[in-house]
């Protein structure tokens, strides 16, 4: 494995070749730096801007039809008289009033997931997809010089090349067959949630009409706050459970039940922060008090902080020369609010990232491989999200948030059928839908490392919009053209494996229900430590997914093989 990672770079080659080969993997390297740049950088976000007058066109609208007006949220718009020049540009009519707002991902989100004015959500839609303009080409230069790694490699496509012979998957085939296989078995559950949505879209705005890319989240939190209010349900309650300060006792409980280990805190030696705020703790086998690793914990907001939230390995774990086993140290790193902080409850959302995120830390840090190019997470992409999905699951798994929130300090007693039920409504409401969308979204990023890259039309508004009307999208010009390369940021990283996150929920959720276990019932210790964790990425991917859940849980193609996805629609309330 480690010459083949170093092969993939050309370090075999000679002359010519290998020096194009270096030209080409410098040129995707900086590509993706600038891209990344621009898709965080505010100073190129452009902006939402609204035609003030159509937006009052909509409220006579309203008031006619007599349904409920809008209002616009407060300190986000900024009124302009826009210039015949600007006027022409975005579309808002010469010399016409309009509303501006930043074109920042977190604006449009908002207002596209809230705003009940369909003229801002379409504005913001708009403007969301059309920021950074310049990543559209920086897009053609990465897969085209990707296509030509392959090319040189012997590969017909960068996505065979990235798959073969390392990956779960294996073959492109593969992972078309379990796309496809499944935007099939949701397409009728897609259907009917269209048809609440357009019901909803209907009840606030009055007529009929089709819901558009710009509803889709609005009516989804519409139709959710429709469907709380009458199983009178309180989402409030999921962000009073797990205090901040508690998490790590809670954590460390957990672990204690589901795996006979636990986390101490230690005190951190000169030096050895990065910032304010960081804590230490090591993984300790309950029993004898082994340490089996350490992890630093940097979870809260400050400025200027990575974004997100994500596992940063420092140092793996390997067997030294002496006989001796290094000790792997990992560093947590996560974004929880100031108004967590100051409220002392972490939000549900928070609470899922971290079990997630210590998923990953506990692959790290519990792996046993002699090498460390082998150790924690080094494996391939489609596997290594398992255990971070089976830890996510803890989060919303009655017997496992009781344990946590009664250690962080609270009433394990709050968690009863209601919350349950809360959580369930809230994983299953439009979840064929926003499945669906995520597919979607694989799918493309397969056709954007596919065998297809060379054709002069290739990645333009009518290809995109021939290749998503062949996988059953509906919508609009406006979105079947929205061009999702433009942010869709794992573009970059993933590069071909996107995918990978929907076989590892696969996965994760066939080890968490097989053998059909019931309610608080987990998988064995020995499931999750030895198999699951301590192997790292020392096992062939299918042999590794085989021992998890069984022969019969992998489906072979092409080839390749996948993942069957039964486990995880049902757990989304949806048939396979």
């Amino acid at each position: 494995m480690l010459r083949r990672d170093f092969e993939r770079f050309g370090v075999h080659l000679e002359g010519a070749v290998r020096d194009e080969m270096t030209g080409l993997v410098g040129l995707i390297q900086q590509a993706g730096h600038v891209y990344m740049m621009n898709a965080i950088d505010r100073s190129k976000t452009g902006q939402v801007v609204v035609d003030v007058g159509a937006m009052g066109a909509e409220r006579v609208q309203r008031r006619a039809g007599g349904k409920k007006s809008f209002s616009l949220p407060a300190g986000v718009f900024t009124p302009v008289s826009t210039s015949t020049e600007r006027a022409n540009r975005t579309g808002t009519g010469t010399g016409t009033n309009a509303l501006v707002a930043s074109g920042d991902s977190n604006v449009c989100s908002g207002l596209l997931a809230h705003c009940d004015s369909e003229v801002v959500r379409k504005a913001a839609f708009r403007a969301y997809h059309a920021y950074p303009a310049e990543n559209a080409e920086l897009v053609d230069q990465i897969v085209k010089a990707r296509y030509r790694v392959a090319e040189i490699m012997g590969y017909r496509s960068f996505g065979g090349y990235q798959l073969d012979g390392f990956s779960l998957a294996g073959m492109p085939g593969a992972v078309e067959a379990f796309l496809t296989g499944m935007n099939g078995s949701i397409r009728g559950g897609v259907e009917a949630e269209m048809g609440v949505l357009e019901a909803f879209k209907a009840s606030v705005i009055g007529g009929g009409g089709r819901v558009e890319a710009w509803d889709r989240e609005w009516a989804t939190n519409g139709t959710l706050a429709e469907q709380r209010a009458v199983d009178g349900s309180d989402e409030r309650r999921l962000h009073r459970l797990v205090r901040v300060s508690g998490f790590v006792s809670g954590m460390s409980a957990l672990l204690t039940e589901a795996m006979g280990l636990r986390l101490v805190s230690v005190p951190l030696g000169p030096g050895e922060a990065w910032a304010s705020g960081i804590g230490k703790v090591l993984v300790v086998n309950d029993a004898d008090g082994e340490t089996y690793g350490t992890i630093y914990l940097d979870l809260l907001q400050r400025p200027g902080k990575f974004g997100g939230a994500a596992l940063f390995t420092l140092r793996c774990g390997r067997r030294l020369s002496n006989g001796e086993y290094q000790l792997p140290k990992v560093a947590l790193v996560a974004n929880i609010s100031t108004s967590s902080v100051a409220d002392g409850y972490l939000s549900f959302s928070d609470l899922e990232t971290l079990c997630h995120e210590f998923g990953h830390a506990m692959h790290s840090v519990l792996s046993r491989t002699e090498l460390q190019h082998l150790s924690g997470t080094r494996g391939p992409q489609d596997i290594i999200e398992v255990p971070s999905h089976v830890f996510e699951r803890f989060a919303s798994d009655r017997r496992a948030l009781s344990l946590m929130v009664e250690h962080s300090g609270g009433d394990p007693c709050i968690v009863d059928d209601q919350l349950i039920g809360v959580l369930e409504s809230r994983r299953r409401h439009c979840a064929a839908t926003k499945l669906q969308k995520t597919v979607h979204t694989c799918l493309l990023d397969q056709y954007m490392h596919g065998e297809g890259v060379l054709g002069s039309d290739f990645g333009s508004k009518r290809d995109i919009e021939r290749f998503m009307r062949a996988h059953g999208a509906s919508g609009s010009n406006d979105e079947l053209t929205a061009f999702p390369p433009l942010r869709f940021t794992h573009l970059v990283g993933y590069a071909g494996n996107y995918y990978a996150y929907l076989f590892a929920n696969c996965i994760a959720a066939e080890v968490w229900d097989g053998g059909g276990r019931g309610e608080g019932a987990w998988p064995s210790r020995a499931l999750m430590r030895d198999t699951m964790l301590q192997t790292g990425g020392s096992i062939p991917a299918k042999a590794y997914v085989r021992e998890l859940v069984g022969a019969d849980g992998l489906v072979d193609v092409d080839g390749g093989c996948f993942p069957r996805h039964d486990a995880f629609l049902a757990k989304l309330g949806l048939k396979s």
